[in-house]
């Protein structure tokens, strides 16, 4: 993918990582090969797509990488420990390139979406019980829109946010602020 980026356009400015997969279980009833998965994806795949887009845009002296991350990186979901501990990793090796390509003029952020309505998230949505108990904890009452996310990534791709890294941006409507109704 680098190779092909590079050839056909002399660089890359811009990376945004988005891919990401979750297997809901019990801590007790994961597998290896869930767990495997589950990192290699959200964790191990941001890591590598970092390392060799960031060896190009260090050369280039310039960069933009936005990780996507999650809420579940902050705040602890039920039967999702191993998402929760990939997504907690993305944070934290976003913040140690940040640190490391600052010389470089290289701006390393995530953006870490909540309830954000979405075919992966219908099903959920539609569940009354679940709907509640994540509802419960968002002041604003409501899901996010996938708008709402793109908007962030476009800002922090741009250079409005020049003086932005290392930095995590929840769009969650308020939920890691810590407000729980019940």
């Amino acid at each position: 993918m680098v190779k092909k980026v590079v050839k056909n356009f002399g660089k890359i400015d811009i990376l945004v990582n988005s891919a990401g997969i979750n297997i809901r279980n019990s801590i007790e009833e994961y597998k290896e090969e869930d767990f495997n998965k589950i990192l290699d994806t959200n964790l191990k795949g941001i890591f590598f797509c970092c390392q060799k887009v960031g060896k190009i845009m260090i050369k280039q002296k310039y960069g933009k990488i936005v990780n996507i991350g999650s809420v579940a990186g902050e705040q602890v979901l039920p039967l999702r420990s191993i998402y929760n501990a990939s997504k907690a990793g993305v944070h934290l090796i976003s913040k140690s390139m940040a640190i490391e390509w600052a010389k470089y003029n290289i701006n390393v952020n995530v953006v870490a979406p909540g309830i954000i309505k979405t075919p992966l998230t219908e099903k959920l949505l539609e569940d009354s019980n679940w709907k509640n108990i994540y509802m419960s904890n968002v002041p604003l009452r409501k899901p996010g829109n996938p708008e709402d996310v793109a908007n962030i990534v476009a800002f922090l791709a741009s250079d409005a946010a020049n003086y932005i890294t290392g930095q995590i941006i929840f769009i969650d409507g308020g939920w890691t602020a810590g407000y729980a109704l019940d």
